[in-house]
């Protein structure tokens, strides 16, 4: 499917750590989007980076959504947001 043509977005309502959801749930949606390994692996390290200096909270809100060649991912939690693009493979 073309990365034009889709728009993923979960809501994860557990406690912290939902490391190893969100981390399969990236891995498998960049990918079949066409975003390259190396890409997604920069993206997962610093979402980590990010959501571990700061405290724990439940839940949070994960987006990803192209925009012309890349895919915008947008994770959000108890009123912080982090946003990032990744490029995607012609």
């Amino acid at each position: 499917m073309p990365a034009s043509q889709f728009l993923f977005e979960i809501t994860l309502s557990g406690e912290a750590p939902e490391d190893q959801m969100l981390t399969d749930i990236m891995r498998a949606v960049l990918g079949h989007a066409g975003v390259k390994a190396g890409d997604i692996d920069r993206v997962l390290g610093e979402l980590r980076a990010q959501r571990w200096a700061s405290p724990p909270g439940p839940g949070c809100q994960l987006r990803l959504e192209p925009n012309g060649q890349e895919v915008v991912v947008l994770v959000s939690q108890q009123g912080r947001e982090w946003r990032m693009a990744c490029p995607i493979i012609d």
